[in-house]
This record gives C-alpha cells, structure tokens and sequence, in this order.
C-alpha cells in the first residue's frame, strides 16, 4: 500500500479519501474466542480507532456497502491482505472489531495516519498507545455437532459459501434459497420441495427451542429459507450481488422476519441437537396440524429494500389467455396455482406471465393479486 497514490473512498456523514487501494474478493466467514494480546510503540488507544471509525463508517465495524471498502475502517480488500488480515477474515467486515484494529495497527506503522487522511486528524490519530486483545483465527465456517442425514446436508451447505447467489440456481455453480438446501438435502439423500414456501407447507413444524442442525429456517411468512447449522448461525444463498454466506439465525433483521422451523422427514441427527439455541419469537398466521401447518402464510409484511409494494385487493385480468384469471388466497402460492390449474410449465410458467404483478421474488405473492392463467 502506497502513501500517494491509493484511495479512501466518501461514506456518509464525514467521510474521506483514503490511502487504502481498491480489489475484489471473496466472502467467507470466521469467529473466534480465545484471546491474546500484544504491545507496541507504534499503537494508538482504541478510544480514537473508535473516533476513526465513527468518521469512516458511523461506528459500523461489519459494513459492507459493495464499493469495494470493508469494516469499521473501511479497508480495502488488497489493503486487508497485505498487511495480514486474511488471518482472521477473507474481509474486513467478517473480522471482529479487535482484529481490524490489529491491522489497523499494521497499517499505523507503515503508514502513518496519513492512511486516514481526514479522519486521523478528526479523531487526532498518532502513533502509540496499547493494541488491544485479538482473538485467534478461527476455521471458516462454524462446526456443527450433528451426524447421520443432516450431518451430511450440513456438510454440503457450508462447502457452497462464497458461491454466488442466482435465483433459479440449483447448484452446483450457484443457487438460490431454496435450491441450495434442496441441493444440501438431496446430497443426504433426502427429498424436500424446490420452493421455500413449499417448504414451509410440505415440512413438519419444530419448536424453535428444539431447532437442530439441518433444520430449515423459513422467513418473511416463505419468502426466504436458510439451514441451520448450529451454534445460532445458518447458512444461506441471500440475495444478488452476496455470495452464499454463514449468518447469525435471529440477529436484526432475522429476528424481525423469523416465521418458522421445519425439518425434512429424512433428517437424522445422532448428536447434540444444538448448543443454546436462542428463542425466537413466534409468528403469528399459519397454525399447526401434526407438524404440517394448516394455512401457510402467503406474505409477511417486512421493511427493507426487498419489500414490494402492497398488493391490489382486487382488479380485473387482461382479457387474454382467453381471459381466464386467478384472485390470490390466502395460503396459496405459485406451485399450488400452477398445479391445480394445470398450468404448462409449471409455476415457472406463470410467474413468467404474472412478473409485473407478482415482482422480483415469486416466492412472495399477496392476497388479492389476480394472476393471468394459461391452459
């Protein structure tokens, strides 16, 4: 890393230009527990790392904006490399805020606070002060203390993470939701639904106090699914533009959007069914029948940049495909349409037509939507 000629980049609130080059990378992630520390001349207290990150990244040590800068320091890919911060992380963002200090630290040294253009100076970075306790790199990605079937699909889950997200994907290159953890379960040799609402419809129900490894995790009311892997985490195909991913089960936005637990039929596990799982609190709509909810859930309300528009209660189809049209129940979604109606092509088939109506997600669809049908 340069003195001169690398960049920091503008974030919100007051932001700088940095001396931090720009690379892409990969994501994975780690955690660590056992700590240790050591001084130096050339540290700087973590009261004004704290002042840095404030002016770099709101005090957000896991940001991760997609412009090329990570962490509470937004460091560049190339720039977290170089000075040894693979050793925690493949980014900064999946380090602690420990070990991106330790780096900080790193890059203090070699560069001075001239790194930090115009936050060192608001926070009056300099050399010296006492590097604080970092935790040892941790393996990437949790290990889950299970065997038999989910063991398996567990096993196969976590060997996807870093792989892109693509809707419709089903492996082995990149997936989406729901096709990586039928993708998981049928490696186990286990047969679950394609679609995360047919997976909520199709799985028997588990408390979430006796949630286990291998267990699906449904949220926004079917709209997304993850596998758990134990330990509170799971794993997941997201979004676009975030590669498959290990998270937190019910940390912010998860905990909002929880709708419920399901397990496949085949699912054995011979181990410790988890370590502390955390409660979660209980969605409301759909009720249970020997496991099997009675009424699924169509669509949660929830907040964020995924959340569609709210549906029409009522309206009339375009008079073609001979006018025939469905008005969305509650319950329902595009596999169960597209089955009883004999849809050609299935539930693919109809979200095709409908894609205005229904939006990005066809795992989403609301009551009262009307659906153009085709024979």
């Amino acid at each position: 890393m340069g003195h001169n000629h690398n960049k920091h980049r503008k974030t919100k609130g007051a932001r700088t230009k940095r001396a931090l080059a720009t690379t892409g990378v990969s994501a994975l992630v780690g955690t660590g527990v056992t700590v240790t520390g050591a001084g130096t001349a050339d540290a700087a207290p973590v009261s004004v790392w704290d002042k840095v990150a404030k002016c770099e990244s709101g005090n957000r040590w896991n940001i991760n904006t997609g412009n090329g800068y990570y962490g509470g320091l937004q460091f560049s890919a190339s720039t977290w490399r170089a000075y040894g911060g693979a050793k925690y992380a493949s980014r900064a963002d999946l380090a602690t805020k420990a070990q991106q200090i330790q780096i900080a630290e790193k890059v203090l040294k070699g560069q001075g606070p001239g790194a930090w253009p115009v936050c060192s100076k608001r926070a009056g970075l300099t050399r010296g002060g006492t590097v604080p306790a970092v935790p040892k790199a941790a393996p990437a990605a949790p290990k889950a203390v299970v065997s038999g079937s989910a063991a398996k699909a567990v096993a196969y889950a976590l060997k996807q993470v870093g792989k892109p997200y693509v809707w419709g994907g089903t492996g082995p290159s990149s997936f989406d939701c729901s096709g990586l953890v039928q993708a998981a379960w049928r490696t186990a040799g286990v047969s679950i639904p394609r679609t995360s609402q047919a997976q909520l419809a199709g799985l028997r129900r588990i408390s979430p106090s006796q949630v286990r490894p291998g267990d699906l995790v449904i949220y926004r009311g079917g709209g997304h699914v993850a596998m758990y892997i134990g330990g509170g985490k799971i794993v997941e195909a997201s979004k676009p533009g975030t590669p498959i991913r290990v998270a937190h089960w019910r940390s912010g936005w998860y905990a909002s959007a929880f709708t419920a637990v399901v397990r496949p039929a085949g699912s054995t596990a011979g181990g410790p069914a988890h370590q502390s799982a955390p409660s979660v609190p209980k969605s409301k709509g759909a009720t249970t029948n020997q496991g099997v909810p009675s009424k699924p859930r169509v669509a949660a309300k929830t907040k964020g940049a995924e959340q569609r528009r709210a549906a029409p209660r009522s309206g009339r189809a375009p008079a073609t495909w001979g006018g025939k049209a469905y008005k969305v129940k509650s319950g329902d979604y595009l596999h169960r349409i597209a089955r009883a109606h004999n849809i050609k092509g299935g539930w693919q088939a109809l979200y095709a037509g409908n894609r205005k109506t229904v939006g990005s997600n066809p795992h989403l669809i609301h009551p009262g939507q009307v659906l153009r049908l085709s024979s």
